[in-house]
């Protein structure tokens, strides 16, 4: 998944009419106040980081007038939020609201198909009231009007001419969730201004890496948004599923099952991964060799597990392949492995002729992995 700005969140929703006011994107202090003194003081000064909650981390601030955007500016860009740091601004005039609310278009596992959510509470109060969440499943094959939207949404409690304001944004919302084959398209708060009119004060689109070759336009406008996440950066360049966490025992495992089975049996011995990483997506040289990469880019790891498990998967040639890593890229770190799968006696003698043991049973491999971690730790303090 890829999770876009709010400036281009909003820039891709204009295209289908969704309200979302007008605003500049700057990246330096001298042309926020510059934007400012075009815009209507006072101005909402909105790090571009793709992030939630950017508000209650003071990465969104008020500014008055020109030089105080300027100073605000410098503030939104030197806060780091989930290891990201903005570089760049949208300025905005600040609105005078008279109702918050939340809309959103996204797709429901349990009910197996997308659906329209809104909730007549937005904004900072949004997460007080899960009670008051509506959801309104959408017809994959249904060419959704405004009539469909104003019959079968829950916007009861409103007026009519709000209402049916909100019909209309939601059904371009909706409309813009399948041509952009989105995962999630998020509006909160969608403010009601003074002349009743709705406006997105803040908009979250996340799109759906498998559908981005259809999208060139999109797949540039990711390519190309500044800060990213690293584990988007790696998926787009390596194919490999990776997410640094908080632990210290590497994992290279191959599935999404298995790799979190392995992080469980962490976490039941009383230690913690240092990351997630599949790499199933490629299992060549070039695949691992980006895995080990990554996991020594990791400075607190005090070990190494490798679990590859596969019936139809050649464990001799995941062995060969290591050892060969290995011997250009020398690591001090415990290593252990688990491989299992087809030609595994093979394998065994590959990495017992690099004075590597090859354990069988997962359990036993992570205890491994576990215990010489510790030992690594203790023999480094």
């Amino acid at each position: 998944m890829a999770q876009l700005t709010e400036h281009l969140s909003k820039g891709l929703l204009e295209r289908f009419k969704v309200p979302i006011g007008t605003g500049e994107l700057v990246n330096s202090s001298a042309s926020a106040r510059a934007a400012a003194a075009r815009a209507a003081s006072p101005v909402a000064v909105k790090a571009q980081i793709p992030v939630g909650s950017r508000g209650r981390a003071g990465a969104i601030i008020r500014a008055e007038s020109p030089m105080d955007a300027g100073a605000a500016f410098d503030i939104v860009t030197g806060i780091r939020m989930d290891g990201l740091q903005a570089h760049e601004a949208r300025i905005e005039p600040w609105q005078r609201i008279l109702d918050e609310l939340y809309m959103a278009v996204s797709f429901d596992s349990t009910l197996q198909a997308p659906v329209l959510l809104f909730n007549p509470f937005g904004g900072a109060d949004l997460e007080s009231h899960p009670e008051s969440l509506r959801i309104m499943a959408i017809p994959v094959d249904h060419e959704v009007s405004f009539a469909y939207v104003r019959e079968h949404a829950d916007l009861s409690g409103l007026a009519s001419a709000a209402t049916d304001s909100l019909a209309t944004i939601a059904r371009d919302l909706i409309h813009a969730f399948f041509a952009l084959e989105a995962r999630m398209i998020e509006l909160n708060p969608l403010g009601q201004l003074e002349d009743g009119e709705w406006i997105a004060l803040d908009a979250r689109i996340v799109l759906d890496d498998n559908a981005l070759f259809r999208h060139p336009d999109l797949q540039g406008l990711v390519g190309a948004m500044s800060p990213r996440r690293a584990e988007d950066i790696v998926r787009e360049t390596t194919r490999l599923e990776f997410v640094p966490l908080d632990g210290s025992i590497a994992v290279i495992s191959g599935g999404a099952g298995m790799t979190m089975a392995v992080m469980d049996l962490i976490a039941d011995r009383g230690a913690s991964a240092a990351c997630f990483l599949d790499c199933s997506a490629d299992v060549t040289p070039r695949g691992y060799r980006a895995a080990l990469d990554l996991v020594l880019s990791i400075p607190r790891i005090t070990s190494i597990l490798v679990s590859v498990f596969g019936g139809l998967t050649r464990v001799d040639r995941v062995a060969s392949t290591f050892i060969d890593l290995l011997a250009g890229t020398p690591v001090e770190l415990p290593l252990t492995f688990r491989l299992m799968g087809t030609n595994l006696q093979e394998a065994d003698d590959i990495l017992a002729s690099a004075g590597l043991d090859n354990h069988h049973v997962l359990e036993a491999a992570v205890e491994a992995a576990v215990r010489s971690g510790q030992q690594s730790r203790e023999g480094s303090s």
